[in-house]
């Protein structure tokens, strides 16, 4: 921890503009702000300013039941404060990803110290991935945020405090993120088993803990519910695009990205009869044949369905064949050097450095480090590109620095014992 609260506090300030910077350099370099690459979220968005409800339309499916529909909503309330202007959503990206950057300062200053918030900061600040998609019209950024402020407030509820709101606002952003990264579900069950386990002994804040949970999601989450009750008379339990996901990452033509080894999109190396029966479809229809589809693959190839599952795992905590298919040379070359940088000081902290740290900073390291392996095995059933790591890289970000400060006290304890005895 910094001795001068006043010099830590500037670095912290100088880290945050430089974090703005960054990225305002990046909005005017990457890509057209008049004319930005779109994905479904923005079909989402237009048919809802235009009172058409939420759907989009994809592979002869119109989809009216979607999970991702919190960052549409907030990119058609941003439309219709500004008259649809892309610069205004990407402006507001920017700003909650250097959120984020301080978030994650402020995490990791509370979990291990000064010096590792900084280092902390000064890595999240110049991620190439999270930087680039600060500017795209695309929801990593919102989840990135929702991810850690879901587990802010939860860590801060295994220590007991302040456990009536602390339970409700993890509830409650654990709910935003299921509203636009569904892969969170099963970390879920997680969290009611840790609250059993650390507050056993303790009924009463046990259930206290587990009720404001369930409350704050149910809160953001019932209006969704019952508005697909409202349309389709039914409670829906999975989206109707799930099926879709699954069968990417589940299929003979797939390596387990959304793209073949040729470059192609895997539904374009779809067989076309399969295509051909989606017409005339509903997409409750349209989603179980996909599902069909897949758990027939995995009935009648279950070595390779496993093998299939290994190196989706692989691909989430390493690179795949196709990662950067979209992006430059040049620019996925960066982003290799600074995670071969970062990862492996991650991995010494996991394996070597919880052993020096306080117990508290150790309970939390673990929920990291759990959080993290949960959301890459709910990604690897699906399937796997090279920005679904980089929804959690905040928190392998927080261990890296970890390390790295470890490291350099225990290089600054030998010197000056090398130094004593010469």
């Amino acid at each position: 921890m910094y001795k001068n609260i006043n010099i830590e506090k500037c670095l912290v300030a100088g880290l945050l503009l430089f974090s703005v910077a960054v990225r305002i350099i990046v909005l005017f370099t990457v890509e057209s702000i008049a004319h930005p690459n779109t994905w479904e979220y923005e079909q989402l968005a237009n048919n809802f300013l235009e009172g058409k409800g939420l759907y989009y339309d994809y592979l002869n499916m119109r989809c009216r039941s979607t999970s991702m529909v919190l960052y549409s909503l907030i990119c058609a309330w941003i439309y219709y404060l500004t008259s649809h202007s892309f610069l205004a959503v990407k402006l507001f990206q920017i700003l909650i990803s250097v959120f984020a950057c301080f978030l994650t300062y402020k995490f990791s200053r509370r979990l291990f110290g000064g010096r590792v918030g900084i280092i902390a900061l000064a890595l999240i600040s110049v991620h190439p991935g999270l930087v680039v998609y600060s500017i795209k019209l695309h929801p990593l950024t919102l989840d990135v945020l929702l991810f850690i402020l879901s587990i802010f407030f939860f860590t801060s509820l295994l220590e007991r405090e302040k456990i009536a709101a602390n339970s409700i606002l993890t509830g409650i952003f654990m709910g935003m993120a299921l509203l636009t990264r569904a892969t969170i579900g099963l970390f879920i069950p997680a969290v009611f088993l840790m609250i059993l386990f650390r507050m056993r002994g303790d009924s009463g804040k046990v259930i206290q803990s587990i009720f404001g949970i369930i409350i704050g999601i149910a809160v953001v989450m019932s209006p969704l519910v019952i508005r697909n009750y409202h349309i389709f008379k039914r409670i829906v339990i999975l989206p109707n695009d799930s099926g879709v996901s699954f069968w990417t990452g589940n299929n003979p033509n797939t390596i387990g990205t959304a793209n073949t080894l040729e470059g192609k999109s895997v539904f374009d190396a779809a067989p076309e009869e399969l295509i051909e029966r989606t017409k005339g479809l509903d997409e409750f229809e349209h989603n179980r044949l996909f599902y069909s589809e897949a758990w027939d693959f995995i009935k009648k190839n279950p070595r390779r369905s496993l093998l299939l599952f290994s190196k989706k795992l692989y691909y989430f905590w390493w690179f795949s064949p196709t990662q950067g298919l979209n992006y430059s040379k040049r620019w996925l070359l960066g982003y290799k050097m600074y995670y071969i940088f970062v990862f492996p000081f991650a991995v010494f902290c996991a394996f070597i450095g919880m052993k020096f740290m306080p117990q508290r900073a150790k309970r939390a390291a673990n929920v990291l480090i759990l959080f993290c392996v949960t959301i890459s095995i709910a990604q690897a059933l699906y399937y796997v590109d090279g920005r679904h790591r980089w929804e959690v890289e905040p928190f392998i970000l927080i261990l890296s620095a970890y390390g790295i400060s470890l490291l350099y006290v225990k290089f600054k304890e030998i010197s000056a014992c090398l130094k004593t005895k010469i």
